[in-house]
């Protein structure tokens, strides 16, 4: 099952991205013509400027720059706060990270959710919402 089928959330590509200098945003483009679908959900842009232009590390990225529209927006990205009240990762004794969804993340449905943490965050423990 693909995710664009699971979650309906807003596409916020053209928002919440760190401005760049003409030359950087082409350097970005470059490099990002096959992560273009990330956009949609991630400050790539931001990511990318913050490692001083150099390549993005392939798979998973840290919650720095999630947009509120990601299905694990947390208090760990910039954009957390004010209207956009995030979940929290918080790691147990033995390592394991749970995953406490916020406001923002609500929007997906505790079983929606649940298929996203099956999918792409195996031995994660998704806790119910806030």
């Amino acid at each position: 099952m693909n995710l664009a089928d699971i979650f309906q959330a807003p596409d916020y590509s053209g928002q919440f991205n760190t401005q760049l200098t003409p030359v950087a945003q082409s350097l970005f483009a470059q490099q990002m013509a096959q992560r273009m679908r990330d956009m949609r959900d991630y400050d790539l842009q931001g990511a990318w400027a913050q490692q001083g232009g150099g390549q993005l590390p392939p798979g998973h990225m840290p919650d720095t720059f999630k947009k509120p529209n990601h299905p694990t927006f947390s208090t760990g990205s910039i954009y957390a706060g004010g209207d956009n009240s995030a979940g929290v990762w918080s790691q147990l004794p033995n390592g394991q990270w749970t995953f406490m969804p916020g406001p923002a993340n609500a929007t997906f449905g505790l079983s929606n959710l649940q298929q996203y943490f099956d999918q792409r965050e195996p031995g994660n423990l998704l806790l119910g919402m806030q």
